[in-house]
């Protein structure tokens, strides 16, 4: 073999291996992106409940935000992080869906999100309820109303009320928050513990860490178990009485391959490789003699 040869038979087999690498990491990442893309909580099916940590202090609460922070929901999704200066990507995270809403409303609109975090705890914890910002004077309104009906004591009342006042008087002067991006980076993220692991000792997909199953909140290898072993052995017995019909139909094809019968049978063969083979799978169950339950 030439030099030339070998050259160019490298070059070909680093570019073919370089392509491979790229369309392995394009999956990956995918794979991971549509996973964090699904909508609704995982924990909130398991629990099968509307939780609200601020009002609630059962025994399922803390579980269901341990389970949150332990799953990692609670980090940010990959390394780079983009957020703005009035509402910090950690707000985006915080597992009660409620007080979330309403924090990064009120941190919008004030331009201030360490004191909007101060109130709209206090409010969550005391009051519980929803409120917009689209008309903010209304809110007044209706928070004097709100103190009114409570039975906090005069001192209270005032301070909050007083923090309330502050938050109207930022969102005069700090509307150009509004519009910085913030650009932050982290290790501690969600895609390097799916793909690497964390610090605890948990491994990664790299590891062969399959994670949990957010559907059956079972261990994804325990979840593949049966099906894989059911499927093998499926596709072994209908290969091994496959085989056999097939050399023997084709040996016979080409014995008579002038015939009617064979021009048929390969036209009929072109058409079962062109249709797709989930239609035809839908369409035997579909009209199988058993129905499966």
């Amino acid at each position: 073999m030439l030099p030339h040869d070998i050259s160019v038979m490298r070059s070909l087999f680093f570019k073919r291996l370089f392509r491979a690498v790229m369309g392995l990491m394009m999956l990956v990442f995918l794979s991971f992106f549509i996973s964090r893309s699904i909508s609704g909580d995982p924990l909130r099916k398991w629990h099968s409940v509307e939780i609200n940590l601020y009002t609630e202090s059962t025994t399922r609460v803390k579980n269901y935000e341990r389970l949150y922070r332990q799953m990692g929901f609670d980090l940010p999704a990959f390394y780079v992080t983009i957020s703005g200066m009035a509402v910090p990507d950690s707000f985006k995270r915080l597992p009660d869906q409620r007080f979330k809403e309403l924090l990064i409303k009120t941190a919008y609109w004030s331009g201030n999100p360490e004191a909007a975090y101060e109130w709209c705890s206090w409010y969550c914890i005391h009051f519980d309820r929803k409120f917009d910002f689209i008309n903010p004077d209304e809110f007044s309104t209706r928070l004097d109303y709100v103190f009114s009906t409570s039975e906090l004591n005069e001192v209270n009342k005032n301070f909050y009320k007083s923090k309330w006042i502050f938050l109207v008087e930022q969102s005069h002067s700090n509307q150009w928050k509004k519009w910085i991006p913030v650009i932050g980076w982290t290790m501690e993220n969600q895609f390097h513990h799916w793909l690497i692991g964390n610090n605890t000792g948990q491994k990664g997909l790299l590891w062969g860490n399959l994670g949990t199953s957010w559907l059956r909140g079972m261990d994804v290898k325990d979840a593949l178990v049966f099906p894989f072993l059911l499927s093998f052995i499926l596709v072994f017995f209908v290969m091994l009485v496959s085989f056999p019909i097939a050399l023997l139909m084709g040996a016979m094809m080409m014995k008579f391959n002038e015939r009617v019968l064979t021009k048929f049978l390969n036209s009929f063969f072109l058409f079962l490789y062109a249709v797709p083979t989930f239609w035809i799978g839908t369409l035997l169950l579909f009209f199988s003699p058993i129905q499966i339950k």
